[in-house]
């Protein structure tokens, strides 16, 4: 391992694992919204979620102001705002639909074979390896999904979630965020992921970019173009021939 190190920046759904999170997002929010019946019926839950959920999308400056509220903060500020329930008892409630109800949202899901493979080969050859997955859920849901890609969650050096990170993609702050925490610069740094609108604008922080096939999913506005493009085992392939430390170099 080079003494500066490099890094790998993993999306998760559509990259890592076969997850449409437009399929995924109306049954969650429906079985989260269930979860949530006996405090708020479903037509008051869903906007109110929704709205909570898009103060975590909203941009942030970097470097990060002292005392910035990360991205779960962030929401259950929002949340609470605007229907009345208490942080504390929204995140109790949280808890346990994660434990028991969230798990039964598998059947959406189909593990990548090539993934674990091309994880495995970039730790053997000295990568950094961070869950870049959009930081709006807490770590549990990750894990979970992870679960269901077959992938052991001890692949990452970092997963980035909702309690821990106070920016999300595609803000510059949300890719300047992973690298100080890795302690490894953009520029040596690949971010790979299938949401041309969410993960190729990491080249605007300086971090190459790799856009994941076949489940790419194409911008309705303009977005920075790739380094380049193919599935997991073209990426293999570039990661066994050295071409991507050439990258990094």
């Amino acid at each position: 391992m080079d003494r500066i190190g490099k890094a790998f920046f993993f999306d998760l759904d559509g990259t890592l694992i076969d997850l449409d999170f437009d399929r995924l997002m109306p049954e969650y929010v429906q079985l989260l919204g269930s979860h949530f019946a006996d405090q708020l019926p479903l037509a008051k839950f869903t906007p109110a979620f929704l709205q909570a959920a898009a103060a975590m999308l909203a941009p942030v400056p970097w470097p990060l102001p002292d005392r910035a509220p990360n991205n779960g903060e962030r929401f259950y500020r929002e949340f609470t705002r605007l229907t009345g329930i208490p942080s504390e008892q929204m995140s109790g409630l949280v808890d346990g639909f994660y434990t028991r109800e969230f798990p039964t949202l598998r059947h959406l899901s189909h593990p990548i074979p090539e993934a674990p493979q091309l994880l495995a080969e970039a730790r053997r050859r000295g990568w950094t390896i961070v869950l870049a997955t959009q930081p709006i859920f807490p770590r549990v849901a990750l894990l979970e999904r992870l679960r269901w890609g077959g992938l052991p969650p001890d692949a990452f050096d970092l997963i980035t979630s909702m309690e821990e990170f106070h920016a999300t993609k595609p803000h510059p702050a949300y890719f300047y965020e992973v690298c100080e925490r890795i302690g490894i610069p953009p520029q040596r740094s690949i971010m790979v992921g299938n949401d041309w609108h969410d993960d190729m604008p990491a080249r605007l922080a300086g971090l190459h970019t790799y856009l994941a096939e076949p489940y790419a999913l194409h911008p309705d506005a303009p977005a920075p173009t790739p380094d380049a493009r193919g599935d997991l085992a073209h990426l293999y392939t570039l990661l066994t021939q050295g071409e991507l430390d050439r990258w990094v170099s």
